[in-house]
């Protein structure tokens, strides 16, 4: 779990001018996802070449990426005008997956700070 947190900044749309560090960094997740049963491990290697694919190609046409601001824009909604098609489908299925995997927790920590705001001392 930690590999993946630790490697998911190559999804930064800031960060894909390095490509060789991105797709080593998505490599490392596929391999977690795949250690995880969440992934076909014989789907690996076309979401690699996709991912490959998608910095050639789209990073290079869209100034959006190295203007992204994680303040003003979201990240899924980003990701989904540009990948969301036929020619990415098995790369945009684990970027789903990724971009949901920070939301997992988010009830249960609002939950903790409501109680601790509402937690009286005896």
């Amino acid at each position: 779990m930690y590999s993946i947190v630790r490697n998911v900044s190559c999804l930064d749309p800031r960060n894909m001018t390095d490509k060789k560090k991105c797709l080593n960094k998505m490599n490392h997740i596929l391999n977690s996802i795949i250690e995880a049963k969440h992934v076909n491990e014989n789907v690996c290697d076309e979401i690699l070449m996709e991912f490959e694919d998608y910095l050639d190609n789209v990073d290079m046409k869209h100034s959006d990426f190295s203007e992204f601001s994680p303040e003003n824009s979201r990240v899924d909604d980003f990701f989904y005008e540009i990948m969301n098609t036929s020619k990415y489908r098995n790369l945009w299925k684990v970027v789903e997956m990724l971009v949901l995997l920070s939301h997992g927790q988010a009830t249960v920590e609002k939950g903790f700070s409501i109680n601790r705001k509402v937690e009286v001392e005896n």
